[in-house]
């Protein structure tokens, strides 16, 4: 079962490990701060979100795989409610970005995200 020992937040993220890190229910990472678990975007269901209930989605902006659009579809998809944040490189025009994801977002709140600015949140 998954651990609610951490008084921090409860994230998943999705798309960034690869496929070399199995989804199951315990965390990879869990301190005092937050509780993170890893997955592909195929393994998102209903049931993963019931057993997790993240406060938080992060996944990539762009990558070779699925897309934050498709991320938002199936988190919109499965009513999902909480945050989702996406990871960019260098984005000269955030703000364009953002404003393009919120109309995929029906509900969600959405937020983009340099990696270097969450490597820096992330430092202890």
């Amino acid at each position: 079962m998954v651990s609610s020992s951490a008084d921090g937040p409860v994230l998943l993220v999705v798309g960034l490990n690869g496929g070399f890190v199995p989804f199951d229910e315990n965390p990879l990472i869990q301190d005092d701060r937050c509780v993170v678990h890893f997955s592909e975007l195929s393994s998102v269901t209903g049931d993963l979100l019931e057993v997790l209930k993240p406060d938080e989605v992060l996944s990539p902006l762009l990558g070779p795989g699925p897309d934050a659009i498709d991320m938002l579809e199936r988190l919109r998809e499965l009513r999902f409610r909480g945050r989702y944040t996406a990871l960019a490189k260098e984005l000269p025009r955030p703000e364009l970005v953002l404003r393009e994801l919120r109309t995929h977002a029906a509900g969600i709140d959405v937020q983009v995200i340099d990696l270097e600015e969450l490597r820096s949140r992330l430092a202890p």
